[in-house]
């Protein structure tokens, strides 16, 4: 893990996944994967992880409520589209939260730290953001 910050942001994976997100020719395919790859609970590596909790976070701020540590280009992005193009994808984000605050090694790790009820705390704001 590069930082213990607890932001789903500060994770270089995270603004990898998402520089190839805005670059995309698919972007919705791309979200759909990343949040669909954790649907089933038989992999849940820590990179899956980043990449579903950076799509989730992307859902959210279609949805209207963004994080405030949105990076630029996502937000550009998330202008120029609708919430309609991924709400069928809300309850697949919302368990994927779940399995990854629940049972992945993304959480061990965390839970590892000194730093795991902050990081908790990020998941369960994003979890609120995305209720419907």
């Amino acid at each position: 893990m590069e930082s213990l910050d607890y932001s789903n942001f500060e994770s270089d994976d995270v603004l990898d996944w998402l520089d190839d997100f805005v670059e995309t020719d698919d972007p919705i395919r791309f979200i759909t994967y990343a949040v669909q790859a954790l649907v089933k609970p038989s992999d849940l590596d820590v990179d899956l992880c980043w990449e579903a909790l950076a799509a989730c976070e992307v859902i959210a701020a279609l949805k209207g409520a963004p994080s405030p540590e949105l990076p630029e280009g996502v937000q550009d992005w998330v202008g120029e589209h609708g919430f309609e193009e991924v709400q069928q994808l809300l309850s697949s984000a919302l368990k994927a939260i779940e399995q990854i605050t629940t049972k992945s090694e993304l959480k061990d790790l965390w839970e590892d730290s000194d730093e795991f009820s902050g990081w908790l705390a990020v998941q369960t704001d994003l979890r609120a953001r995305l209720q419907p």
